[in-house]
């Protein structure tokens, strides 16, 4: 899958919260499927020992550090929210509720304490996602978008800003798994 964006000021379907939740996932980690291969590192007789947590925390610890630099905070306004910036020419998934309207101003924190501007490309309602496109001249840390879609049972990781922008402090990670899948909802 490539990265999309509608032609369309305002989307009413799920491809962008699918893109946003896609760019989330554990990019180059094992797949966990409802049955997952025996030779899978996080599966087997040993899963439930101090060795198997560890060696979550150490893929954890990878992807996360792979990823953080492209985890943005977004504020427009006195809105608030968090996002991932999925091309290096600076388009960024983030949540409607935070960005407000389409073309409205948008300021971005990165993790290491540069910002950047940019701008509301499309709104999605009805599954609460936007696309903001950064405006500030650069090339961006990116995760790419794209693979196979997630299945019930993969590992997946959410990075962002819930508390909102706080300097100093990176994005909290959270580790779960996709419960549900079929098309257009995840």
């Amino acid at each position: 899958m490539s990265l999309w964006i509608s032609t369309r000021k305002r989307a009413r379907g799920p491809a962008v919260a699918t893109l946003a939740l896609l760019a989330f996932a554990l990019a180059e980690a094992p797949r966990a499927t409802a049955q997952p291969p025996a030779d899978s590192p996080m599966t087997g007789p040993d899963a439930d020992t101090v060795a198997y947590f560890r060696k979550l925390e150490s893929l954890v610890a990878g992807v996360s550090h792979r990823v953080m630099p492209a985890v943005v905070a977004v504020q427009s306004g006195r809105l608030t929210g968090s996002g991932v910036v999925v091309s290096p020419e600076g388009h960024v998934l983030t949540v409607a509720h935070a960005v407000g309207r389409l073309d409205a101003p948008v300021i971005l924190f990165f993790p290491n304490g540069s910002r950047a501007h940019g701008k509301v490309l499309q709104i999605a309602d009805g599954v609460d996602a936007a696309m903001v496109k950064i405006t500030t001249p650069g090339r961006w840390p990116h995760v790419a978008v794209g693979g196979e879609p997630p299945a019930v049972g993969d590992w997946c990781l959410g990075l962002g800003h819930t508390d909102g922008y706080k300097p100093g402090r990176t994005p909290p990670v959270r580790l779960g798994r996709i419960v549900q899948a079929k098309k257009g909802v995840i």
